[in-house]
């Protein structure tokens, strides 16, 4: 659908607990393939409070904090270097370290606590 052999899909939903409640078009970009499956990853749901205040704004064109998390399929023991790539056409800064952020206590914005299992 994109012209490549892997393809990342984007969908935007309504309400994420309703599939079918599409609220755009959907658009697809070249991907590349994964070398290791991790266990679990994904986009944190968060509320308009928690978007607000850690800094997502979906709107096309503007700069956007998002939260996510993953899982490895083993225990990292020696330290390892993290690569994240986004699809063609996604930008991150160039010195996105700056940005990122782990406190649990930060992540959904100041003083707004991680909830269990994120």
């Amino acid at each position: 659908q994109c012209g490549q052999q892997y393809c990342w899909a984007f969908n935007g939903r309504t309400n994420i607990t309703l599939p079918e409640k599409i609220s755009d078009a959907p658009s697809y970009a070249p991907a590349f393939p994964i070398l290791k499956k991790m266990v679990e990853a994904g986009i944190s749901e968060i509320t308009d409070m928690q978007a607000a205040l850690s800094g997502r704004d979906d709107r096309p064109l503007f700069e956007n904090s998002l939260v996510f998390f993953f899982k490895l399929t083993q225990q990292m023991i020696e330290k390892e270097v993290l690569s994240i790539r986004a699809p063609q056409g996604y930008l991150f800064r160039e010195d996105c370290l700056s940005a990122l952020e782990v406190r649990g206590n930060e992540v959904y914005g100041s003083g707004q606590t991680v909830a269990d299992g994120d």
